[in-house]
């Protein structure tokens, strides 16, 4: 087991997508901390998720929707958001004072993260602010228009002024439930005129019921509230707590939407990666299973860097939610990156040879040098033309003497022009190459604790297997060694005695 080439080319497999995957975190996480996407998540599962209706739409509206926010947002980071017209339940959530007084600054001015206990405390209050505001028209609603008085009007403003939270809540929501109750009423429309005759009935249900007014709680929203405030027996705390639940459940849902958000984020990275070291999985696995020396050396890295990546936080399989994300947070995510590639991946890269080499300097060297010269003889006839035809003999570079020296510069200077193109031409015009490349972006989709598992799980079976050999080998050494044993063996006396053949004594 221990000389296994199967298991150490594993081993050497494995610990390449754990490098990688390591950089790709790192880099995710810091483009996460310049997006607040943590931050983001939450609040689209909040305002999205939880206080508004649910979209009747299709899996791929849904995805078109996500990729468009994403680049809203990026967008709207260097252009200053508009103000929301028509706010909902979650828009008036998140201007409540305690949700900015959470933002880490005014670069990140919405939390990462948001206790379960703060969640009911704010949602509370904003439905005590909503039933402030529409306490005249709810008063109006409970009183006959025809009989009502100013003393009336008057004595049950002072009554639901001093009511409970709880009272206070439920006649808010008794009365978006009025309104939901006639809207629902309204029957659908069979054609065009009906549409329209629909349009103006709501239209003038929104007027009589909302005056001047937003209809902050929407249906969704409503039955769900309705719902935990009659489960809860019109107990407050009770209808704390069963809040509390809701959002704990739903932040449940929200972390896996993060979660395939980051995965699909570094199956992205994953390519750029890939594509840039060449990290061609096909060809590593080929050159590990064939080259003793180069598996041998990648083994006893993976087996020494393994125990020191064991109290990495990238290797946790523990949810990142906290509430820093701040500069600092951006500042150590890419210092971890640069870490990453200056120790192990620097190591394992020199190990296996992997690269692009010269980028295709020498295949391409003549190619190259007819443009450059090329070039070089258009500028000095240029040079020539606005000198008025004075011949002048220009000076090259002092660096440009040879041709090889031309091609370093060249490349060195240009990389987007010379280094670039040939990396994409190699990666996705070569089926094979494509394949292996593609190969290790899905393995570093998978993510650093994955390969980082699997790894330990590698090396404790090959250090089993040794351990194994080890006890074996010493077996058979003690086995063989006969009369060579340091301990000395008794003679063994067999005495016959020919009178009697029945009787034989052993001593």
């Amino acid at each position: 087991m221990f000389n296994n080439v199967v298991l150490d080319v594993a081993i050497g497999v494995v610990f390449i997508f754990l490098l990688y995957s390591l950089l790709a975190t790192s880099i995710q996480e810091a483009i996460a901390t310049a997006l607040a996407l943590r931050a983001r998540t939450l609040r689209d599962g909040i305002i999205n998720g939880m206080l508004c209706n649910t979209p009747n739409i299709t899996r791929w509206e849904s995805y078109y929707r996500g990729i468009v926010c994403v680049f809203k947002y990026i967008y709207h980071i260097i252009i200053t958001k508009p103000e929301v017209k028509d706010k909902k339940l979650g828009h008036y959530f998140y201007d409540h004072p305690m949700i900015k007084n959470y933002g880490s600054s005014r670069i990140f001015p919405i939390p990462s993260y948001l206790p379960t206990t703060n969640f009911s405390t704010i949602l509370i209050d904003v439905l005590r602010q909503d039933f402030q505001q529409k306490l005249d028209v709810i008063i109006a609603s409970k009183l006959p228009s025809a009989t009502k008085t100013q003393a009336e009007i008057d004595a049950l403003n002072q009554q639901l002024q001093s009511s409970t939270d709880t009272v206070k809540i439920k006649e808010l929501l008794n009365y978006y439930g009025s309104y939901y109750t006639k809207l629902s009423k309204i029957p659908a429309a069979r054609n065009k005129q009906e549409r329209q005759d629909n349009i103006q009935k709501v239209e003038k249900l929104k007027s009589d019921f909302f005056p001047d007014l937003n209809i902050t709680i929407e249906q969704d929203t409503w039955q769900i509230l309705q719902m935990h405030l009659q489960n809860s027996l019109y107990n407050i705390d009770d209808f704390i707590k069963k809040l509390e639940t809701w959002y704990d459940d739903s932040m449940n849902r929200v972390s896996g939407w993060y979660k395939r958000q980051v995965q699909f984020i570094l199956f992205l990275i994953g390519i750029v990666i890939a594509a840039t070291f060449n990290v061609d999985i096909l060809l590593i696995s080929g050159k590990l299973s064939t080259d003793k020396d180069a598996r041998d050396q990648l083994v006893q890295l993976a087996v020494k860097e393994a125990d020191t990546y064991k109290n990495d936080p990238r290797v946790s399989r523990r949810a990142h939610p906290g509430p820093d994300t701040s500069r600092a947070a951006y500042r150590q995510a890419i210092k971890d990156a640069r870490k990453t590639i200056d120790t192990s991946i620097v190591k394992a890269n020199d190990i296996l040879a992997i690269g692009w080499g010269d980028y295709g300097k020498r295949a391409d060297s003549v190619k190259t040098l007819q443009k450059y010269y090329a070039a070089e003889k258009e500028r000095i006839a240029d040079s020539i033309k606005k000198a008025g035809g004075r011949v002048t003999t220009p000076a090259l570079p002092p660096s440009a003497k040879t041709n090889q020296a031309i091609l370093d510069k060249l490349y060195e200077d240009n990389p987007f022009t010379y280094k670039l193109p040939y990396v994409l031409r190699q990666s996705f015009l070569h089926g094979r190459k494509f394949l292996g490349l593609l190969l290790t972006a899905l393995a570093i989709s998978l993510g650093a604790p994955f390969w980082f598992d699997s790894l330990s799980k590698l090396v404790n079976l090959r250090a089993a297997g040794k351990k194994e050999d080890s006890t074996t080998n010493t077996a058979s050494s003690n086995s063989g060694s006969g009369g060579t044993s340091s301990t000395p063996q008794q003679p063994v006396n067999v005495n016959v005695n020919t009178a009697n053949t029945e009787e034989e004594a052993v001593g």
